[in-house]
């Protein structure tokens, strides 16, 4: 890598607290979220990001407050980098039937098979909005914080990684940090786990 190639630093959201009553857009984080949250901006400082950017959604936002605790920066929330389209989804109870509908997400790309928009539609929006990130920042490197779907499809489009796999190995705060100009992956970070 040059060391004047740009990052991008995609990081989804921390952990939220979840509440069936309402869609998971509106989710805001737990306390261990939060804390969680301005614990990776500590570790992303290291990179010395110059922006950072965020999904509108609750979780999303107060993720990259955290973040920008430690590298300083105003969070400008930019609607592409919103997680798939699924305001309508009611709560399905358990991971494994949220994970089984979001394989046909995965599987029928094309295709409208849950919530509102396909996974082609998502991947264009997003990739759109991470394109214009990427000229208003210019010459600098930046964080993105958004949702593990949507960043699975970007990722899988971008580098060719499998994008269930990758959806598969994010925990809450995962990060990737990806050469703008080479496309190439120069870090991973899993993130956390636990909780629900």
């Amino acid at each position: 890598m040059s060391p004047l190639e740009r990052r991008l630093i995609l990081v989804r959201h921390a952990q939220p607290a979840i509440d069936p009553s309402m869609p998971a857009s509106r989710w805001r984080l737990t306390e261990e979220g939060r804390t969680g949250a301005a614990s990776l901006g500590q570790r992303l400082a290291l990179y010395r990001p110059r922006a950072c950017y965020s999904s509108p959604e609750p979780k999303a936002i107060e993720t990259a407050a955290g973040i920008v605790t430690a590298i300083d920066v105003p969070v400008v929330p930019v609607p592409g980098l919103a997680e798939h389209a699924r305001e309508d989804v009611p709560f399905l109870g358990s991971a494994a039937a949220f994970r089984e509908r979001l394989l046909e997400v995965f599987a029928r790309p094309g295709e409208v098979v849950f919530g509102e928009e396909s996974a082609h539609q998502a991947a264009e929006r997003f990739t759109d909005a991470m394109d214009l990130v990427m000229e208003e920042a210019g010459a600098e490197s930046v964080v993105a914080v958004s949702h593990g779907t949507v960043m699975s499809l970007y990722v899988s489009g971008r580098i060719g990684l499998n994008a269930v796999e990758f959806w598969d190995s994010l925990g809450w705060g995962a990060f990737v940090v990806i050469g703008w100009e080479s496309g190439q992956v120069l870090d991973f970070d899993a993130g956390d786990r636990g909780g629900p």
